[in-house]
């Protein structure tokens, strides 16, 4: 399957609706331990079912197989069950739901669920990057998927591009350490004037559970507008 920048087209909103589901590496490496004896509210457990089902379906696996490793009530901040759909309408609602994280065959997926579990995404583990503004008007833009495969390029005319070894390392490094977070150069600047008059913002969609501190976050930003300047560099 070709990448294509969930920035710019609507390629990757059709794939999330249809429950498109790419691996991770679990953050211990290894699948998880048996499902709580306790049983959850619910909810939960519709939750629970409803992203087993999709998944299992998606595998071609039994649901036994699937293991599920957390379960965690969640107020997205949109329609769109906080997840980044280009194109999409989503509605600036509060929406109550579920964050469940699956084990199957030693790999992690991660998908949203609103309350009743009506509704079913899988959140694909990757960074999205972007810039604009400047003198030039300029925008750019980056996506890289938690297996490495990437894209860049001038917003419209995006690129399949190649990381490095060490680039791919640390994006998988990234990926099993934070959860799901957005940062911005607004956010990290406060109210100091960027000279060049560039905004980053930054998607991390990943399967782990620490909290990204400030300088996690600036990390983040410069590693994606190096690799973006990398692969760019000779066009």
């Amino acid at each position: 399957m070709k990448l294509t920048s969930p920035l710019l087209t609507g390629a990757l909103a059709a794939a999330l609706l249809l429950g498109a589901c790419v691996p991770v590496d679990l953050p211990g490496g290894g699948p998880a331990g048996p499902a709580p004896t306790s049983s959850p509210e619910p909810a939960n457990q519709t939750a629970q079912d409803a992203a087993r089902a999709m998944l299992a379906e998606k595998l071609g696996i039994p649901v036994a197989d699937i293991v599920v490793v957390s379960a965690t009530p969640t107020e997205f901040s949109d329609s769109c069950l906080g997840i980044a759909i280009p194109e999409a309408m989503c509605a600036a609602v509060i929406t109550p739901g579920f964050r469940v994280t699956l084990s199957a065959n030693d790999l992690a997926y991660v998908y949203h669920t609103n309350q009743d579990a009506s509704a079913v995404l899988e959140n694909q583990a990757r960074i999205i990057w972007g810039r604009t503004g400047g003198i030039a008007g300029v925008c750019q833009a980056l996506e890289i998927v938690r297996d490495g495969e990437a894209a860049a390029g001038p917003c419209g005319s995006v690129a399949p591009i190649e990381l490095t070894e060490a680039e791919r390392e640390q994006l998988a490094q990234w990926l099993t350490t934070f959860g799901e977070f957005r940062v911005t150069t607004a956010e990290l600047n406060g109210d100091v004037v960027v000279a060049d008059g560039f905004e980053d913002d930054l998607f991390v969609v990943g399967t782990g559970t620490a909290e990204p501190t400030l300088a996690d976050k600036q990390a983040l930003l410069d590693w994606a507008a190096s690799v973006y300047g990398r692969v760019t560099s000779g066009s």
